[in-house]
């Protein structure tokens, strides 16, 4: 699957979501599912808390 394939692609999901009954009408539905093994050695960074 190509870059533009995959942008594609996530644009439609995302006009799924705002729309669902247009996406159920004509017969759209999110089967996508992920899998995440490489997680587990990831650390999420976050912001700092500057008080604001």
């Amino acid at each position: 699957m190509t870059v533009q394939d995959r942008i594609k692609r996530c644009k439609i999901l995302m006009l799924m979501d705002e729309y669902p009954e247009l996406a159920k009408e004509i017969g759209l539905s999110n089967e996508s599912f992920f899998t995440n093994n490489k997680s587990d050695n990831v650390e999420v960074l976050k912001e700092p808390d500057i008080g604001f």
